[in-house]
């Protein structure tokens, strides 16, 4: 059963390396507000067979999820975009998607030391859609910095306060 209809709808888009909690966030998020989730980890493998996180595939990956998303938006639902959006030009295409919805877009960038972001990669027993630490050094190096407005939230600490701010945000008509 989808999630109940807002009164205006929001894009909320996660920005982060891998193992920096963006699925636990969005699943805290879900849990105060009635939002679709759009985990790019999870429907990777339903495009593709042997997931390899690269380029082409990404590409087509997230012209599907960026249709999806703005169906979803057009309807009245809010939507969580779950991946990494480590390029500008990924997050201002977002941007785009929710103004021409006529959606609210919110930004959230979910960070965690290295140290720690490294060791919940270990801890892992890695599916294979999901992003192991030779894709995580990769995408760190290729990270862009964050132009528009955001949120950063340190997922090493408690992020309830950050997520009853934003469920706010998502409320608020």
């Amino acid at each position: 059963m989808p999630p109940s209809k807002p009164p205006r709808p929001a894009l909320i888009a996660t920005i982060g390396l891998p193992a920096t909690g963006k699925t636990y966030f969005a699943r805290a998020l879900a849990a105060r507000v009635p939002i679709v989730i759009l985990e790019s980890d999870a429907l990777r493998p339903v495009l593709f067979r042997k997931p390899r996180h690269g380029y082409k595939e990404s590409r087509r990956l997230f012209q599907a999820i960026h249709a999806l998303a703005d169906r979803l938006l057009r309807d009245g639902y809010s939507v969580l975009l779950d991946a990494t959006n480590l390029r500008e030009e990924h997050r201002r295409d977002l941007k785009a998607l929710a103004a021409g919805s006529g959606s609210r877009f919110i930004l959230v960038e979910l960070t965690a030391p290295e140290r720690v972001a490294l060791q919940r990669l270990k801890g892992r027993e890695l599916r294979p859609e999901q992003a192991g630490i030779e894709v995580y050094l990769r995408m760190r190096d290729e990270a862009e910095p964050i132009l528009l407005e955001h949120r950063s939230v340190d997922t090493s600490w408690d992020i309830t306060s950050a997520v009853e701010d934003i469920a706010g945000e998502i409320e608020a008509e």
